[in-house]
Order: C-alpha cells, then structure tokens, then sequence
C-alpha cells in the first residue's frame, strides 16, 4: 500500500492518485494539524482516562460484545463512558469494543477539522442538511489490547456501508489492517457465494468451506498514531487493535464513486424484488409494489432510491451555485464531466429509477 505525507500531499494529487482510481493509502502526520484538540484525548501514546472520564463520562456510547465473528452479527448495548473506561483501564474489556459512536452528533464538530482530502463528503453533509436528521456517519472507536488477540478487540472482515468510502484515524494507538481488492470479492465468500470469511488471521482456513479464499491477494499494512487509512469503494478490510486504540472513522461518498454507490443500490433494490415477488400474485403490482419494495429497501438498507434521488439533486444544486460564484475557491471541487452525470442523475424522475417490469 502506498504511504503519503499528509502535509505535502496536495488535494489534486490525492484526488488523481487514489479517488479516482479507488485505491487505498496510509497518510502520514494527520493529527497535528487537524485533529490538534483530539490530543487531548490521550497521554503520550496512551488513552487519557482522566480526560475523557471528565469531559465525557456521562455519555452514553453502544458497545459489542465481539464474540461473534461475522461482521454485524454481534451483540450490541449502551454503557455509560466512564464505565467502558473503567473496563479498559483496568484491562477487563476484552472483546467489549466501543465502535458507531455518533461523537460527532452529540457533542458538535469543535474536537477535529476533517482533512482536505476527505472534505468532499455528500453523505455527512446530506445528514447535517436533510429534516428530521437524528445521525451521521462520523464514529468514534476505542477498543483494547490484549496479548492474545481472540480476548481483544477487532472488527471481522467487511466493506463498508453503502460501498461507500471511509477513513480512520488513529487519535492513539496502533491498528493492524487486512485489505483485499473489490474484485478478489467472489473468491472471499464461501462455496455458496453467500458470506465471506469472517477472521483472515485465524490461520488455516476451512478450504472446502471457502475453497477460492487461496486465490485472494491480502494486503497488509499497520496504522500508528497519527495515521490515517483511506479506505476505497468495495474493498474488504479486516482490522485488529495492537495497542488501546481511539481512532475516528467517516463514511462518506462524492462525485468519485457516486456511481459504485448507484450500483450497489440498484443490487440491493434487485434483492428486495425478488423477496417480494410473492407481492404480486397478491394483487400489489405497478407503482404500488414499487413502493412497497421502497420501504423494504430503506428498512433494509438504510437508505432508498428515492432518498438517494434526493441527496443528488441537493448536492448538484449547491454544487452548480457555488461553481457559478467567481468567489468559490474549495479544494473539494468535482469536474465538469461530474456535474454533468450528477445533473442526468438527479433531475430523473422517481419512476426512472426503478428497475422495469414494475
């Protein structure tokens, strides 16, 4: 994996270099300038307990237990702050890992400034400009160490949400990171296509379970304190806490690949079709069943066509307001032949976005 000075890399280059070709990279020496009252959050390369307890400890935050190995099959409760860091402190979390903690939401954007690279984020500012927001896709993690890693803390293999991108940085701490390309996916997943490996730092891998798993190109790179991982559209990734580790994490999505986000929601869309097929001999057809398999897809997904439609025609419209003021001078700026296929995109009708035979 390629590794950049976050302080010489230029916008532009980022952009060419690693957006546009979905690949991923380790930033060197983020901290310091962005994330300058983020310090506070440790002592030296240590968590500061005192701190956070002080500022925090009332806040309520979800914590997984992590005995589940597949991705998003744990189980899931609130604690209070300072009792998690109680937890840690003492070193009896364990598997118990603090993660998807809305920081940001509960108390406002003043500990950090997202880096230039990661500023063009239509998700995030969808969520802070849409009604009736109560999210975000900013986290907070913090998880310990434990000599012998099944006891620690660690998030089985997976692509992020969306297939959107994401970036992490390490406040304090040391991260492990095992990448695999979006196109080693069909060699990831078990012989009946369905779910990937869970743990790909177990060893031996069942091969008559995942009999391609061989053929899958890792690759491997660990993440200091200060560091940030640039994770790309599609791409699995499996991360395990060397030390005890606070790290900030956003997914987030722009003109770059908008369309692997089109195209994973149109499979999602696709799925939902066909657990609803029963639908029709029921009667419900036409725009009826296409709604209907609209409520199921947001339930499902998190998010549908129609507000996906929404959030494109917002970002064009800001986006064509600020390329027409001779003022505007942001580093985050997509190109023409973008806001051309944004413009296509967003102005289509509700209907054009739902597959045919409805």
């Amino acid at each position: 994996m390629d590794v950049e000075d976050a302080t010489t890399l230029s916008y532009e280059a980022f952009c060419a270099r690693y957006m546009t070709l979905n690949r991923p990279v380790l930033l060197r020496n983020v901290t310091d300038t962005w994330f300058s009252k983020a310090r506070h959050w440790r002592d030296g390369r240590k968590i500061n307990f005192k701190y956070l307890k002080e500022h925090y400890g009332a806040a309520l935050a979800p914590v997984v237990s992590g005995d589940v190995a597949e991705y998003g099959a744990e189980n899931r409760w609130t604690m209070r702050l300072d009792e998690y860091l109680d937890l840690v402190e003492s070193k009896m979390a364990g598997k118990k890992y603090l993660k998807d903690w809305h920081f940001v939401h509960a108390f406002g954007h003043d500990s950090y400034v997202t880096p230039p690279f990661f500023k063009d984020d239509w998700l995030n500012w969808w969520w802070d400009h849409k009604e009736k927001s109560d999210s975000d896709y900013r986290f907070v993690y913090l998880g310990e160490f434990v000599l012998t890693r099944p006891a620690g803390s660690w998030t089985p293999l997976h692509h992020d949400v969306f297939r959107s991108y994401s970036w992490s940085v390490n406040v304090c701490g040391r991260k492990k990171w095992v990448f695999y390309h979006p196109d080693d996916e069909p060699k990831l997943k078990d012989r009946f296509g369905r779910f990937v490996v869970p743990d790909v730092t177990i060893g031996k891998i069942d091969t008559e379970q995942y009999p391609q798993f061989h053929e899958a190109k890792p690759i491997h790179v660990v993440q200091e304190t200060g560091d940030a991982i640039f994770v790309p559209s599609g791409w699995y990734h499996q991360v395990e806490n060397l030390e005890d580790t606070i790290s900030i994490n956003h997914n987030w999505f722009n003109g770059y690949n908008v369309r692997e986000m089109w195209k994973f929601f149109k499979r999602e869309y696709a799925a939902v079709e066909r657990e609803l097929e029963d639908l029709k001999e029921m009667g419900l057809v036409g725009r009826e069943f296409g709604d209907q398999c609209q409520l199921v897809m947001l339930a499902n997904t998190g998010i549908n066509y129609v507000e996906f439609r929404e959030l494109l025609y917002a970002k064009a419209s800001q986006l064509l307001e600020e390329r027409e003021d001779p003022d505007d001078n942001s580093l985050a700026r997509v190109g023409s032949d973008r806001l051309i296929h944004l413009g296509y995109v967003s102005s289509r009708r509700c209907e054009d976005f739902e597959p045919s035979g409805n």
